[in-house]
C-alpha cells in the first residue's frame, strides 16, 4: 500500500513539472528558412528555393551559445542531413537577411570564415556559428577570428534584425 501511494504521490508531481526551455512561443514567426544547393553565399536570393522551416518550428535561439533548439531536433536533422542542399537562406517573410553554410558533423577539415549552420550530432543540437571550426582553446588563429569578425560586420544589420524578430516573437533567451 505505501509503494502503491508512492507512485501515485511520484506521478503527481512529476506531472506538473515540465522544462522551462521546451515550452513553445505563442507568437506566430515570421521567420522563413529556405535552403539551397549553392555552396556560395547569393546576394541574388530566389523565393522559389524551398522551405525548410518555419520560425514556428523553433522554440529558442540562444544569444550567448548561439544554439537554436527546435521543437523536434530530430525531424529537423533529418530534413539537413538527408538533402542535398549547402546553405540555409535566413529571411523574415520575403526579407532575404543572410545565408549560413549548413555543415552536419564535426569531421570537417576545411576552414570556413563565414557563417554556418552547424549540427552536432552527438549532443542533437544545432548552431548558428562565425565560421567552422569554431574558435576555442584547440584553435585559435587571431587572422582567421579578424576574417571571422569582418564577415559578421557585413551582416551586423541582418543579424540585428534576425535577433530583434526572434525576440519580438519571445524566441531568444540569453
Amino acid at each position: 500500500m505505501i509503494y502503491f501511494l508512492s507512485v501515485i504521490l511520484m506521478s503527481v508531481l512529476l506531472s506538473g513539472c515540465h522544462h522551462e526551455d521546451e515550452t513553445e512561443p505563442q507568437t506566430p514567426s515570421s521567420l522563413v528558412f529556405r535552403v539551397s544547393a549553392n555552396p556560395a553565399p547569393n546576394d541574388a536570393t530566389d523565393l522559389d528555393e524551398p522551405v525548410i522551416f518555419t520560425g514556428n518550428d523553433v522554440l529558442w535561439f540562444n544569444e550567448t551559445t548561439n544554439e537554436i533548439r527546435f521543437k523536434n531536433n530530430m525531424s529537423e536533422k533529418q530534413k539537413i542531413t538527408s538533402s542535398p542542399y549547402q546553405r540555409i537562406l535566413f529571411y523574415i517573410g520575403d526579407e532575404y537577411l543572410f545565408s549560413a553554410q549548413i555543415i552536419v558533423s564535426d569531421i570537417h577539415s576545411r576552414i570556413y570564415s563565414s557563417l554556418v549552420f552547424f549540427y552536432d550530432p552527438i549532443e542533437n543540437r544545432f548552431y548558428i556559428q562565425d565560421g567552422y571550426p569554431k574558435m576555442s582553446d584547440y584553435y585559435n588563429d587571431p587572422d582567421e577570428q579578424k576574417i571571422r569578425d569582418e564577415n559578421m560586420k557585413k551582416i551586423g544589420n541582418e543579424w540585428n534584425k534576425f535577433i530583434n524578430q526572434l525576440k519580438q516573437e519571445d524566441r531568444c533567451k540569453k
